[in-house]
This record gives structure tokens, C-alpha cells and sequence, in this order.
């Protein structure tokens, strides 16, 4: 207790030496640089379990007495600021980033010197809401801007620490006062003092300048902890009211007043702020404009410290302040979420617009979204058609909603319609982007937001009335971030993102900065789509390569959670809000390029534009496979329902947007579709049709529409006959809940042909009719169980009772395909979750009556012979690598497997591209999948990613691991990381690459996005990409590589073991004599 007094009254006389107090002012002491870099020199010494310096400081007024007041006072002195400044920041880093909490929180003293660290951050927060104190932070951030010494090491320094004491300022939780209903809040008012020190103008300057990239994540950090607590439905209707009100006369004569007025309002200083478009409406005060400075241009390079840097690290992962995350829509959620922290966000406040109905006729196909330039709602609506047309599911008129923006939203209704089944692709196209006052015409609201935001572009202060001492309102503090969302969109948004996007793929530590970057277009996008901006102002959002970025950021975390699952005590929170925020993301982006796809005032080249971008988007076949990817893997106790929504409403307005699309035929929307209807696909469709009476009209409307295309178009309706669809099909017909009618029509008409074709399946009932229709086999399988035993006892253990179910049910599926104990280990692997032998499978088998005697015997002695080492050793080698690798390839297409080979050269044809565009060897013709060129462009090797539930499965058999491994590609087991997926080498060639496609398989030149002519090997083996000259041109590709081109270390595999493999391999091409005695029956 001695010691810790003597240490507490170091530290408070340690602070006294900095200075003294005279009078209203605080002079420095002649030691006082020396005194602060102490200081700091213990802040980051101190040991890293106990934090005794911080705890000291917690329990004094250290802070108050002397540190704020030097900062107060100390003017010109550029290093004693900065060091202040450094060490108000560092006093300010969050619990969660100074200590282990989930190791300490279990003892008492560890419980001690969290709740002191805490203390010490609320401590902080109240010393800050003195508007001395932010204005001194804010105040040097001007000075050293005016003096453009930012582009300097020590100016850009200066602008990092002070960007990131104002982040972990506005991070610190309130914990004493300021809580609802006890007072004002802490953070409201301090947000309403940095607005009024102009902290907007400074951010602008800052993302303006020419070297901001320093800085850029900072920005976007403090940005999001300003809009923190905000609404996104509140900012929404402000931003509304602020484009349908016509700038005023009284406005405009404020542009000139350059001047603080005083107001009557007590003993309150004021300061105000106004431009020319300032919206009465907005606010009841009247507003002033004083002239600020001009931004500068210039550069910089931050310091990273070490406690910013786990700061970082903490916003980027988590493990900070919990934040909200962005779910708008019509009947969805509505929540922020925040780089601060992220987290699967919960039910919240729902937006709900009034729409009003409008009649419409067509018989083009359409999916159809309700969406609306500026707001994020995206909706699928009911079926287009024309009377006398089949239309989906119906034939009739239809109804198409639009929302208006001034009227509060609720739930269309759909007038009862007599329906009947039909088979066809059209559906409905409803208009989201049409937000307009009714007591205005659509052209007249356009040109009133584009007088407003032209003005408003030449301002450089906010447009709202604020005093110094004024105590904010949630209103207030809406308000004023109504009026800094204008001017961030009109000045610094595109420039931001466009500088995070560049940062992302510079930087070792991409973890960091991607969620400051897909945080910035989720939140902000449909506000700029709202305000209907120019498309030069976002032309960084909405390109293509944005998209492309996103949507390999996306596949990269898809695939980290599926490997982190696997580690029982992984935290997966972090990679879970990431792989939200990209969905939100490219959800968001799709909707804008439909909305503006419908803008009519858009100038000739912009409509160019958008069209060119919205062709790019239907082809990249990266981008629609990795929603079906997100759909398959989807775990209900990993995922949050509300991921599931986003999902599902992200793909259905890319649907729309592929429809709308001229060049796409309806052939290939077809093709698409069909990788949604599976069993595994449709579960995930289920899953979310269960909460039907949560869900919203939105979400239900896009589950239906799918469904209705996959029932009816594509003629798969068993793919529904699933427990969880079914269930829920029955509850909306007993509840007689309401939906529309075309989608009641899709309910009875499921459950009806449900009934009718008892599809259903239930695997005891399906197995007991099979065995009874083999009376021969039956009857074996009775003597057996008298008087016989297996000729081998099995080598794994006893076969549990679900397992020998499940072995029947299994060889039920499997009696036709080419390898029926392959196809039944795989199945056992897939669904159970077990490695079973194939000698094992055998015995089983045989034990129940499933197989004849002969056909076990024969079976026994193949699959000993296969698996034993020293046969495999002995066997002769005499078949050629080439020539074996022909025969996996026959065999694939032999079993219906082609596909996958075709899938392989594409992969390995789009990884040719990549290469050759990154190299600038040739003018590219077609976008590159994005998948392939960002691995490349980060030197990594590029994954397979199995996109389909089909081509996992052929994956996982074992001809194609043996292809693969040949032919040297990277297994997930050879690549020394836990992967999932197989990667193609990052050190191929381009001419590597393509002979390797070669072998797989002769191409169609037709279809390719370069010309193979121009690659070395084919200049060297070939005129013309010919089959006829393909062959030539494989063998000496191969011959010229000395067989670089195979690699036989898979697994414990050697070259004999594998050329035994595949002539077993060739032998039961031939022959098939297992399969075609499992046919007889």
C-alpha cells in the first residue's frame, strides 16, 4: 500500500514539473520536453499485465491539472504538441488493445487494473468535453495545413497522431453520465464541439491533399465513429427533405456574410455556419457562412507506434467498441456498423415506406427489384406480364411498385389475381428508384437537387447554425451530419475510396485496411445514389474494379472461415462482419448501377458508361458463382440470419441487373439459374423462408422468385421436397398467411405435386422396396446369416447400426456410376463425417445381402490387390504419364464428369490472361475473372475455387486428385497452409499454363479472350490453334519440359503407385463388369 502511495505522488510531482499555472494561462517548465518524452517512454514501457503507470494516472488529476492545460497553452512549439499529443493519444487506447481481457477478467486482480484502465478512458472523455480541448487538437491540424507542412515526415506525423487521439476519443464507451435519460450524451457533445471548430472542412482539406493516402484509414476511422450511433433510416429522411427544399433568396445573401453573428442566447458564445443552400426546413435558426481557407495539396507518410498499430488491428478484427451494421430495407434492419468493431448485427428499426401502385404490362423477362436511387432497399417484386402471355407462373396484369420518399414506409399490398401454372422465365421489373415528392414532378425534383448540390459544391463551411455551448440533441447532432454527408459526398468520398483501394493492394497487412474500405461504400453509397450524384464523383465506387477487388476479397474470406472452422477455439467474429460487409457492399453497387441505369438526365457518355459497366458485371462469372459459394456454405450456427437475407437479396438484384442486360441471352440466364437448383442451394433458401413471417415482404418475394424459377422454369420441383421448405409451405397455407397470389400458386402447387409423386424421401421406405424386389439376393443373404462368415474379418471397427443404414441408402445411389464403393466412401465422407475403407464398404456389403457372393469376392480381391504395396511395386510400369492421364480424362467423361475438365481448363486459361494482361503483353479484350488476376497480381497461387456443390464432389473422387496431382498442381494437403481449395502454381508460365490446357483437352479459339498465337509455344509447335495440331504441339510441350510438368508426391504416392492406379483405372473403363451386375435388376 506504502508503495503505491510513494508511487502515486512520483507521478503527480513527475506531471507538476511541466509547468505552472499563472493566472488564466499555464507557463511551460525549461525541462518540459524532456519531462513529456519520459512520460511517454513509461507509457510504452510499462509491463503489459499490470499497466501500474495508467493506474496511477487514473486515480489522480494529473490530466486536468497539467497535461490539458499545457496543450492549451503552448502555441509554436511543434514538438512539445506532439508530444502531448502522442500521449493523450496513447492514454486513450482501448482496454481490449492493452491487456488479454478474457485471461485477466478470471482474477481479482486483473478484474482490478481493467476496471482502473476504464476509469482512466472515462476520465479522458469527460477532460474532453472542454471545447478547449478538441479545438487545440483541431486547431493544430489547421496550423500545420496552412503552413503546408504536411507533405513533410514531421507534418504528416503531426496529422496521423491527431486523426488518431480524435478516433480513440470518440471510441471510448460512456460509462459514468451522459447515459439516456441521465444527461446529455458525452459523445453527442463532443461531435457537436469538433463540428463547430470546422473538423469537416479540415477532413476535406485532408482528402484532398496530393500525399493523403498516409492518412486515408484514420479518416475513414474517425468518419465511422462519428455516425456511430446514427440511424441510417434518420439520415435518410433528412437527406430527403434537404433535396426537395428549393434554396431561398435569404439563403443566398448569407453567402456573403463572412462573419460569427451573435445571438440571444443567454451567456452562450455562438459561432455559426452557413452556404447558400442551407435548408430552412433543416433547421429553425437562421444561418451564416464565414470564409474559410482553400485546401492545399500536398503529401505525406504516417508513423506507425506500436500501440496505434494493435489499435488498428483491434478496429480491423473487432476486438474493440461494438458496432452496428447497415441492413436497409424495406421490412429489414436498420443498424451501422463500424471499422471500430464489427459484429453480425441484430434485429433493429425497420424502414418501412409507403408505396403506391402502379398498373403495368409486358411479357419481358425480368426479375425484377424494388429499389430506389438512394436508399439501399431492394426489393423482388411480383410477376410482369401480358394478359394472354405466359408469364411465370401466371398469365394476367400486373402491378409494379414505386416508393415515395416523403411518405412513411409501409408494405404494398397485392390485389387477389386468378392465377394458373405456367413454365417460363418472365417475372416482374419494379421501380426502386423513384423517390419523389408527390407534390412534385420527377423532372422538377431532379433539377432542384442538382441546383442544391451545384451550389453547394462551391461552399467550404457546413450549412447549419451552431453555438459553442450549446448542449446538442439527437436531432442537432442529425442534423449536422446530415450537412457534413453532403459535403463528404460532393468533395472527398470518391477521392477516399479510390486512395483506400490503392492502399488495400500495397500494403502487407490487407487485413487492416479492407474494412475501413468496404464500410465506406456500404454506408455511404446509398446516400450518394439518393442524392443521385455524378457519376464523376463516384466513378471509383462504381467501376469494375471495385467490384472485381471486392469480389476476391470476398472468396479469400469465404475460404479462411471454412479453414478456421475447422479450429474449434477460432474467434470467427472478425472474418464473419468482414465477409458481411462485402456482401453489403457489392449488394449496394448493384442496386446504383440499376438505378442509374434508369436515370434519364444522365449525359450521353455516363449512360455509356453504366452500360459498359453493367455488361461487365453480367460477365464476371467470378462475381455471380460467389453468392451460389456463399449459399453452399452457409451454417446456420456459424452465420447469422441476417447474412443469409443479405445474401439472398444481393444476388436477386444482381439477377435483375443480368436480366436488364441486352447482351445476355435468355439462354444463358438459364444456365445460370441452374446451378440454384440443388438440394444444397434451395436447404439455404429454406432455412430462410422459415423466419416467412419476419422476413419481410422483400425477402419473402426474392425466396419465392427463386423457388418459382426453379420449380417451373427449370422443371426441378424435387429440389423443394425438402422437410424445412415443406414445413414451412404448410404453415403459410394453415395461417393463411399473406402473400401474393402468384406465390400462394407456387405453395399449393409444391405441395400438391409433393403429394402426388411421394418424392419425399425417406430412405427406410425407399431401401425396404429395393431389397424386396431382389428375391434372389434376399434369399442370399438369409442363408449367409445361418451358416456362412466373410471370408476376412474387417480391419476398422464395428459398423454401428446408423452406419449400415446409411451403407444401404448409399448403394442405392451409387448402383449406377462407374465406381459404386468410391461413390459410397465419398458419401460417407461428405454427409457423415467418416473415412470408411473400401474393403470395409465390401464386407458390409456382403454382410447384408446388398452384393452376391461372386460379385463380393471378385470385389475383395480387386480392392486388396489395389491397396497393397508390394502388387503396386511389382506391377509393370509399361503405360506412358501421358497416356495416363488420357485415361482419368476418358474416364471423367465416360462417368458424366466432363464438365469438370472443362471447368479445370477454364481456370487454368483465365490464370494465361491474367498473367499475360498484368504483364502488358497484350490489350485486353474481355475483363479478367477476378479470382485469377488478384492472386496473380499478389504473386500468389491462384485457388480452383469449386463453385458448384457438383464440381466439390467430383474434386473430392479420387481420379481427378490423381489428374491433379500429376499434372503438379498444388493440393490443398501439399500446400503447407490450411486451404481448401486446390491452387494453380503461382511460378507457371503463361506458356506452362497453356500447354497444360492443352493436355486436359483441344480448345475452341472462338471462345477464348486471347489469341494463342502470340505465346511462344504455339509460335514454336503450331500455325493455327487447330485440334488437329493441339495434339503435336501437347507432346512437345511436354517432351520440352522434361516432365516438369507432373509431380507424383501426393499423399505417400510414387510414380509406379499412381501408373498402377490409373491402368486399374483404364481396365475398369473397359470392362465395367461390377456395373453392369448391379444393373440387372
Amino acid at each position: 500500500m506504502m508503495e503505491v502511495v510513494m508511487q502515486t505522488q512520483e507521478i503527480i510531482s513527475l506531471f507538476s514539473s511541466l509547468g505552472c499555472p499563472v493566472g488564466d494561462e499555464y507557463i511551460p517548465g525549461d525541462d518540459c520536453q524532456a519531462i513529456l518524452e519520459e512520460i511517454l517512454s513509461r507509457l510504452y514501457k510499462e509491463d503489459k499485465y499490470v499497466r501500474a503507470f495508467r493506474c496511477v494516472i487514473s486515480n489522480s488529476q494529473v490530466l486536468k491539472k497539467d497535461l490539458l492545460p499545457l496543450f492549451y497553452n503552448v502555441k509554436n512549439d511543434y514538438k512539445i504538441l506532439d508530444l502531448i499529443i502522442e500521449i493523450l493519444e496513447n492514454l486513450m487506447i482501448p482496454v481490449e488493445c492493452l491487456l488479454p481481457i478474457d485471461i485477466m477478467i478470471k482474477e481479482d486482480a486483473g478484474r482490478s487494473t481493467i476496471y482502473q484502465l476504464n476509469w482512466l478512458l472515462t476520465a479522458c472523455k469527460e477532460a474532453f468535453l472542454n471545447p478547449c480541448a478538441t479545438k487545440s487538437v483541431i486547431d493544430y491540424m489547421k496550423l500545420i495545413i496552412k503552413k503546408e507542412q504536411q507533405t513533410t515526415t514531421e507534418g504528416s506525423n503531426s496529422i496521423c497522431l491527431c486523426l488518431l487521439l480524435l478516433r480513440n476519443l470518440l471510441h471510448i464507451p460512456e460509462v459514468r453520465g451522459g447515459a439516456p435519460g441521465g444527461g446529455p450524451s458525452h459523445q453527442n457533445q463532443i461531435i457537436w464541439n469538433v463540428f463547430t471548430q470546422h473538423v469537416d472542412k479540415v477532413l476535406i482539406q485532408l482528402m484532398t491533399c496530393g500525399k493523403r493516402r498516409g492518412w486515408g484509414s484514420y479518416i475513414v476511422q474517425v468518419i465511422s465513429l462519428l455516425y456511430k450511433d446514427q440511424n441510417c433510416d434518420t439520415l435518410y429522411k433528412l437527406l430527403n427533405l434537404w433535396c426537395d427544399t428549393a434554396p431561398t433568396e435569404s439563403s443566398e445573401d448569407d453567402e456573403s456574410n463572412t462573419s460569427p453573428q451573435d445571438q440571444a442566447s443567454g451567456d452562450s458564445s455562438s459561432m455559426t455556419m452557413s452556404d447558400p443552400t442551407s435548408d430552412s426546413s433543416d433547421s429553425e435558426h437562421k444561418k451564416h457562412t464565414p470564409k474559410m481557407d482553400v485546401d492545399s495539396k500536398h503529401q505525406s507518410h504516417p508513423k506507425q507506434a506500436q500501440a496505434q498499430t494493435r489499435m488498428t488491428e483491434m478496429l480491423a478484427h473487432g476486438k474493440g467498441r461494438k458496432a452496428q451494421v447497415a441492413m436497409r430495407n424495406k421490412h429489414g434492419n436498420s443498424k451501422n456498423i463500424h471499422p471500430a468493431k464489427y459484429r453480425q448485427p441484430d434485429h433493429s428499426h425497420p424502414l418501412e415506406p409507403q408505396t403506391t401502385i402502379k398498373m403495368m404490362q409486358g411479357t419481358r423477362m425480368c426479375w425484377g427489384s424494388e429499389s430506389g436511387l438512394g436508399s439501399s432497399v431492394s426489393t423482388c417484386g411480383s410477376m410482369k406480364m401480358e394478359e394472354g402471355s405466359e408469364c411465370g407462373y401466371v398469365s394476367q396484369n400486373q402491378e409494379t411498385i414505386s416508393r415515395s420518399s416523403n411518405e412513411d414506409k409501409e408494405p404494398s399490398r397485392f390485389g387477389k389475381k386468378k392465377t394458373i401454372l405456367q413454365k417460363s422465365l418472365h417475372m416482374i421489373q419494379s421501380n426502386r428508384f423513384s423517390n419523389g415528392k408527390l407534390t412534385l414532378t420527377c423532372q422538377a425534383r431532379k433539377e432542384l437537387r442538382r441546383e442544391k448540390l451545384m451550389k453547394r459544391s462551391k461552399t467550404t463551411t457546413m450549412s447549419i447554425k451552431m453555438f459553442l455551448h450549446h448542449i446538442p440533441s439527437e436531432e442537432d447532432i442529425s442534423h449536422v451530419l446530415k450537412e457534413f454527408t453532403v459535403d463528404f459526398l460532393l468533395k472527398g468520398y470518391g477521392l477516399l475510396v479510390s486512395d483506400l483501394k490503392l492502399v488495400v493492394l500495397s500494403t502487407q497487412e490487407m487485413q487492416i485496411e479492407t474494412s475501413h474500405f468496404t464500410w465506406l461504400i456500404m454506408f455511404f453509397l446509398p446516400f450518394a445514389a439518393q442524392l443521385e450524384l455524378d457519376l464523376d464523383l463516384i466513378s471509383p465506387v462504381l467501376s469494375h474494379d471495385t467490384i472485381s477487388y471486392l469480389t476476391y476479397e470476398g472468396v479469400s474470406l469465404c475460404e479462411e472461415l471454412e479453414v478456421a472452422k475447422l479450429d474449434v477455439g477460432e474467434n470467427l467474429t472478425g472474418i464473419l462482419s468482414k465477409l458481411y460487409l462485402i456482401v453489403s457492399c457489392l449488394k449496394e453497387i448493384i442496386i446504383t448501377v440499376e438505378g442509374y441505369r434508369k436515370v434519364t438526365h444522365l449525359a450521353k457518355a455516363d449512360r455509356e458508361y453504366i452500360k459498359q459497366l453493367q455488361e461487365k458485371i453480367c460477365y464476371t462469372n467470378d462475381l455471380k458463382y460467389f453468392f451460389i459459394l456463399l449459399l453452399r456454405h452457409f451454417d446456420p450456427m456459424v452465420h447469422s440470419h441476417q447474412f443469409l437475407q443479405e445474401t439472398v437479396v444481393a444476388n436477386h438484384n444482381l439477377l435483375v441487373l443480368i436480366e436488364n442486360c441486352p447482351k445476355v441471352s435468355k439462354a444463358a440466364i438459364v444456365e445460370h439459374l441452374r446451378q440454384f437448383a440443388s438440394e444444397d442451394v434451395m436447404k439455404q433458401y429454406g432455412v430462410l423462408l422459415a423466419c416467412y413471417m419476419d422476413n419481410g415482404e422483400m425477402v419473402n418475394n426474392c425466396i419465392f422468385t427463386m423457388m418459382h424459377h426453379v420449380a417451373g422454369d427449370l422443371e426441378k420441383v424435387s429440389v423443394l421436397f425438402q422437410p424445412s421448405i415443406l414445413k414451412s409451405f404448410t404453415m403459410i397455407l394453415e395461417t393463411e398467411f399473406e402473400i401474393r397470389d402468384d406465390w400462394m400458386d407456387l405453395v399449393e402447387y409444391v405441395v400438391q405435386k409433393c403429394l402426388k409423386t411421394k418424392q419425399i424421401k425417406t430412405v427406410p421406405t425407399v431401401l425396404n422396396i429395393y431389397l424386396n424386389e431382389d428375391e434372389e439376393m434376399a434369399a442370399d443373404a438369409a442363408h449367409r446369416e445361418i451358416t456362412s462368415a466373410p471370408v476376412e474379418e474387417p480391419t476398422e471397427p464395428e459398423w454401428r447400426k446408423e452406419d449400415q443404414d446409411s451403407l444401404r441408402w448409399y448403394f442405392t445411389q451409387s448402383i449406377s456410376v462407374g465406381d459404386p464403393i468410391g461413390q459410397i466412401k465419398q458419401l460417407f465422407l461428405e454427409n457423415c463425417g467418416q473415412t470408411k475403407t473400401r474393403t470395409g464398404i465390401v464386407e458390409n456389403l456382403w454382410k447384408q445381402g446388398l452384393i452376391l457372393e461372386n460379385q463380393y469376392k471378385t470385389l475383395l480381391v480387386q480392392e486388396t490387390s489395389l491397396n497393397d504395396p508390394e502388387t503396386i511395386l511389382n506391377k509393370n510400369t509399361e503405360i506412358d504419364i501421358l497416356e495416363g492421364i488420357q485415361v482419368i480424362i476418358e474416364y471423367l467423361y465416360a462417368e458424366n464428369k466432363g464438365f469438370f475438365v472443362k471447368w479445370l481448363q477454364g481456370c487454368l486459361l483465365e490464370a494465361c490472361y491474367a498473367k499475360l494482361l498484368i504483364d502488358q503483353l497484350i490489350t485486353p479484350r474481355e475483363p479478367v475473372e477476378p479470382v485469377a488476376y488478384y492472386y496473380t497480381v499478389l504473386g500468389q497461387p491462384v485457388p480452383l475455387v469449386t463453385w458448384s456443390q457438383e464440381l466439390w464432389k467430383v474434386m473430392q473422387l479420387e481420379p481427378s486428385i490423381w489428374l491433379l496431382s500429376a499434372l503438379n498442381f498444388h493440393l490443398p494437403t501439399r500446400t503447407g497452409q490450411a486451404r481448401i481449395f486446390a491452387r494453380i502454381p503461382s511460378e507457371w508460365t503463361v506458356d506452362h499454363l497453356y500447354v497444360v490446357t492443352l493436355i486436359l483437352g483441344p480448345l475452341n479459339s472462338k471462345s477464348m479472350k486471347f489469341d494463342p498465337t502470340t505465346l511462344a509455344v504455339m509460335k514454336q509447335h503450331c500455325q493455327s490453334p487447330s485440334s488437329g495440331d493441339q495434339t503435336s504441339t501437347t507432346k512437345s510441350g511436354v517432351q520440352s519440359s522434361n516432365c516438369s510438368l507432373f509431380g507424383f508426391y501426393h499423399g505417400s504416392s510414387s510414380m509406379a503407385e499412381w501408373l498402377q492406379k490409373v491402368k486399374h483405372l483404364k481396365t475398369t473403363l473397359k470392362a465395367q463388369p461390377l456395373r453392369e451386375s448391379f444393373q440387372t435388376d
